[in-house]
């Protein structure tokens, strides 16, 4: 006549005992209750529990279950190496139960890391994957996954309903939740790549404002107060649905979804309704946050700024896209800081999303050519020089129209760099000091740091290229302004380059770098590396430069800075030049060429083919050389972009060469030769065999 429960504490009260629970979720309070009761009866009993979520009993441990480790997918081991992750391992064993023929190749590794990642390491889901390769190659299985429902399927008969298929099984953790956390699990499907809980606060509950744009919203009596979010947070991360992100960029506590959950909960609010309004939401919350960021990004606080965006990237594309669909406005706001994108190399993505946004958006207007201007800086940086000219003086003719100050400086500063790097030395030094007056005028300091920086590349005057370039570091350092600082010191040791001081650059350099990685600024970084190079090639390291270039490149192709890319390529053409290697320097010099003619960089071409006219004096055909650089003299004072004093001493060693085989009337009929030819004719003598 004694209750279960009793009978147990009894028989349990002297033993030294392990009582295994499994799958608790369901049942977690009356498992809390019992496990209590037995173990306050039996001190020598050790109670062993499975759940979604802690049981709550005093003396608990928890040890969350991690998912299986997974490779890196930007590192990828080798094949021999990959299998000895957990989710790599099970995916090959499980598939080899069903085609015992599967070999793991070149060819499909990647694809089998790219689905255990997507996965997330989940066995389950894993194991339905690797279930498909007797239908399906490993590369149509990655393909598929954003189907991953439909396509997880096909559990073993014996085992439990929920463990057949994908779905069944977070149904399971799904049907158990109240009524607001699967609200909130559903809205949270909005955020990708994880949250804030300030973010959370303003997105999913009711304080925050409806968009006017939204036409649906959720058919339930149930509505998330903002005091209601920690709770529920805190309810789905103890039940596993929601997991505490660790080492954030920023230092913020932050959190997210597996994929597969989110999926999930994408699907469901999909299905129940509202997930315009949320996403409405969610793009005023990231247009308030760039608004919040833009002036931070050169102020003392921009360490975390720089940092909290990159966090947020993937929030901010998703904010984008929507952006496209329903709002361009609020996507140009967002896009709209440059210092961000630039800083962290997404200038292929930037001019993408700023090409698409502005076929939505018809007002001319102080947003409209701030997007413009820095849509021509994507196209500049990405090699195409016509058309980035072509919007900033669109630009300019724009900001005139408004009569907008600031707006003008702006065009005209970026006018100015452009003109500059094209070759056209006095046009882009008379643009950027008018917007430096402007500026000057304006009390924008930030902006007259940016100019400065930039007048610092005359080297037709190199005093004053020296003086602007320590005003622009003194601006910048007087701010804080890590994102600037980097390059006035980069700018300042160029400058020593190129007059022949080689003691003063490298602390500067080194300092370069330092603060670059600060912020996460590896444009900043790369171009202190192409100093570092230069340095190297001037000081007669030619192995030491070939290291650095080879660094920045590796640097730069990752996000498509083509204009920095011309650069190294050239230089590194001229390091395997001295390092006597003819026919591979003659190569490189070659490609460059065609880069800087595809770019319309015509003071890329004079540099190249002057490498080319010394590569002519080092196999002994002076003549040609000597019109070669004739005509890069006369092309020099035609754009007005004269040779800095280091490379014009180079120079004077090859002609004085070139005088010691050459009579002096012979050598004034090849210069004069030399100063008639076109472009195309000298690129055809540049490279003649």
């Amino acid at each position: 006549g004694k209750m279960p429960i009793e009978i147990l504490k009894e028989y349990l009260h002297e033993k030294k005992v392990l009582i295994v629970l499994d799958n608790c979720e369901h049942l977690v309070t009356a498992s809390s209750q019992v496990v209590n009761t037995l173990l306050n009866a039996a001190l020598n009993l050790k109670v062993l529990a499975s759940s979604r979520e802690a049981l709550g009993v005093k003396g608990e441990l928890s040890y969350p279950v991690p998912s299986l480790s997974l490779p890196d997918l930007k590192h990828l081991p080798s094949i021999e190496q990959l299998s000895q992750y957990e989710a790599v391992r099970l995916f090959i064993d499980r598939a080899l139960l069903v085609a015992p023929h599967f070999v793991v190749d070149k060819d499909n590794a990647p694809f089998i890391a790219q689905i255990c990642h997507r996965l997330d390491g989940i066995p389950l889901a894993i194991e339905l994957a690797a279930a498909r390769i007797k239908m399906m190659s490993v590369e149509q299985i990655s393909k598929r996954l954003d189907d991953r429902f439909r396509l997880l399927t096909g559990g073993a008969r014996t085992a439990l309903p929920r463990q057949q298929t994908l779905r069944a099984l977070i149904d399971w953790s799904y049907d158990i939740l109240s009524e607001n956390e699967r609200l909130l699990l559903r809205r949270l499907s909005v955020f990708a790549g994880g949250w804030t809980l300030e973010a959370v606060e303003e997105v999913c509950s009711e304080h925050a404002k409806r968009s006017v744009n939204s036409e649906q919203s959720e058919p339930t009596d149930h509505r998330l107060l903002i005091t209601d979010i920690l709770d529920l947070l805190t309810q789905l991360v103890n039940k596993s649905l929601v997991v505490v992100m660790e080492g954030s960029q920023s230092g913020e506590t932050r959190y997210r979804m597996l994929e597969t959950i989110r999926q999930y909960a994408r699907e469901k609010l999909l299905e129940v309704g509202g997930s315009e309004m949320v996403r409405d939401r969610h793009l005023a919350y990231f247009v308030k946050v760039a608004e919040q960021a833009e002036p931070e990004l050169y102020r003392s606080n921009q360490v975390f700024w720089f940092n909290k965006l990159e966090d947020e990237i993937d929030n901010i594309r998703m904010a984008i896209e929507w952006a496209l669909a329903t709002d361009a406005k609020s996507g140009l706001q967002i896009s709209i800081l440059w210092r961000f994108w630039v800083a962290h190399g997404y200038y292929r993505e930037l001019g993408e999303w700023l090409a698409r946004l502005l076929e939505h958006y018809d007002t001319i207007d102080a947003l409209r050519v701030q997007a413009v201007v820095i849509h021509a800086y994507c196209l500049f940086i990405q090699g195409n020089f016509p058309k980035a000219i072509r919007l900033a003086q669109q630009s300019l003719q724009t900001a005139r129209t408004l009569s907008n100050q600031k707006l003008e400086a702006f065009s005209q500063s970026f006018l100015g760099v452009f003109t500059l790097a094209q070759g056209n030395m006095r046009e882009g030094i008379s643009l950027l000091e008018q917007s430096l007056n402007i500026y000057r005028a304006l009390g924008d300091k930030i902006s007259q740091a940016e100019v400065l920086q930039q007048l610092a590349n005359n080297t037709n005057n190199m005093e004053r290229a020296i003086d602007c370039s320590r005003e622009s570091l003194n601006i910048n350092r007087e701010l804080g302004n890590l994102f600037g600082i980097p390059q006035s010191l980069t700018k300042l040791a160029q400058l020593a380059i190129w007059k022949g001081d080689f003691s003063l650059p490298a602390p500067w350099l080194e300092e370069a770098i330092t603060v670059s990685r600060q912020i996460g600024n590896q444009t900043s970084e790369a171009w202190a590396l192409h100093a570092f190079g230069s340095l190297a090639y001037w000081q007669g390291d030619y192995k030491g430069a070939n290291a650095y270039f080879e660094e920045e490149i590796i640097l730069i192709e990752k996000f498509g800075d083509r204009f920095q890319t011309l650069w190294a390529h050239a230089q590194m053409a001229y390091v395997v030049l001295r390092q006597g290697d003819i026919q591979r320097a003659r190569e490189m010099f070659a490609t460059s060429i065609r880069d800087t003619q595809k770019a319309d960089m015509l003071i890329g071409t004079v540099y190249v083919i002057e490498g080319l006219a010394s590569l002519r004096v080092n196999i002994d055909q002076v003549k040609r050389a000597a019109q070669l650089f004739a005509w890069a003299d006369i092309m020099r004072e035609k754009i007005g972009d004269h040779r800095p004093l280091n490379e014009q001493a180079s120079v004077e060693k090859d002609l004085a060469v070139i005088h010691s085989k050459v009579d002096d009337t012979e050598f004034t009929r090849l210069s004069a030769e030399g100063r008639t030819m076109t472009v195309e004719q000298a690129i055809a003598l540049a490279l003649e065999e």
